[in-house]
């Protein structure tokens, strides 16, 4: 179903940066009611560092690139040959 304006740049900012969403910023697009105004943020989000950074931790996660080292040496050695790179 339709959420209002606030709810949905609240999700969406949590969903492609993984951060809470500034209220000023929040406000500039409850305010906006350009036609365009939801492809415009999307394509801001998706264009920022923070979304790069989001997933880039989700890739992480998935080769266990931050379990792979520990104090007494490598838990799993051949953890980046995971099949999400093969």
């Amino acid at each position: 179903p339709a959420v209002d304006r606030a709810v949905l740049l609240r999700r969406l900012t949590h969903d492609l940066h993984g951060l809470a969403v500034e209220p000023d910023e929040l406000q500039r697009f409850v305010d906006d009611r350009r036609p365009d105004a939801v492809a415009r943020t999307v394509d801001r989000l998706v264009a920022s560092p923070r979304f790069a950074e989001t997933f880039a931790r989700h890739w992480m996660d998935v080769s266990r690139f931050a379990e792979s080292l520990t104090l007494r040496g490598f838990v799993l050695p051949e953890a980046w040959r995971t099949k999400a790179f093969l």
